[in-house]
């Protein structure tokens, strides 16, 4: 039987980095502090959207990566690289 360790890694890294945050959100529940309720949510909220976000970049197709790669191109080209300062005379 082979292991394929990209899925175990990914599984892993869910359990770990989602466990993680949904544990700070239910430890939020029970402490009746009102900044730790609001910091745990935050914090849970926001590393669940960064593995949705990484889920939604994995599904691209090879062409869609390609056009985005092809845009960032053209934006790079047309935005000025250097600012025009003024020289100080000394």
């Amino acid at each position: 039987m082979k292991i394929n360790y990209k899925k175990v890694n990914n599984v892993m890294d869910f359990i770990y980095t989602v466990g993680l945050a949904v544990c700070f959100m239910i430890a939020g529940i029970f402490v009746n502090n009102i900044l730790y309720y609001l910091v745990s949510f935050s914090y849970g909220i926001w590393v669940i959207s960064l593995w949705v976000y990484d889920l939604i970049e994995k599904k691209k197709t090879p062409e869609e990566q390609q056009k985005e790669e092809e845009t960032d191109k053209e934006a790079k080209i047309t935005h000025p690289n250097s600012l025009h300062q003024p020289v100080c005379p000394t």
